[in-house]
């Protein structure tokens, strides 16, 4: 089972010291808003670029794993904010909740295999193909950049 929340894709960059601060990356169109890091937090962003399909992210010095513990967090705020339904009380509502945007597959995070979670949280649903959900860029020195889409239909999180 795969541990983590988003797809990772490896980023190589040539020369010493040539990695950008941000990249831009194509987005699905209808799949917004989109979660983007920026250098110091993540923030929504309600479309891509009209001339480019893309969004632009910051590369941040941080684990991915930290990083999803702050998307999850900040899909969580969103979700209470917007009414999404992402957050529920049970494995069994987020099973359903799942079902009804017809994922035949998901994986279930949880402590046991995800260590990253937040404290407040006890499961996260995910698609098994987690590039409907995002993907984190990562680089050497722990850099990343991350880009979530889908996240009011591709995310359950169990709340006690």
């Amino acid at each position: 089972m795969n541990p983590a929340l988003l797809h990772i894709e490896p980023l190589a960059f040539g020369g010493k010291g040539r990695r950008p601060l941000f990249l831009e990356t194509p987005v699905p169109q209808e799949s917004g808003p989109y979660l983007i890091s920026t250098t110091r937090a993540f923030a929504w962003v309600e479309s891509p670029f009209p001339k480019t399909g893309c969004v632009r992210a910051a590369l941040r010095q941080s684990a991915p794993t930290a990083l999803f513990a702050e998307v999850v967090n900040a899909v969580i705020q969103a979700s209470d904010e917007h009414e999404w339904g992402c957050v529920v009380n049970t494995v069994a509502e987020a099973e359903a909740r799942l079902a009804e945007y017809d994922f035949a597959e998901y994986d279930v995070l949880d402590r046991d295999n995800a260590s990253w979670l937040p404290e407040s949280v006890t499961h996260v649903f995910v698609p098994a193909e987690r590039k409907y959900l995002g993907t984190a860029f990562v680089c050497e020195g722990d850099w990343a950049a991350v880009v979530v889409h889908n996240a009011s239909r591709g995310m359950s999180v169990v709340r006690p």
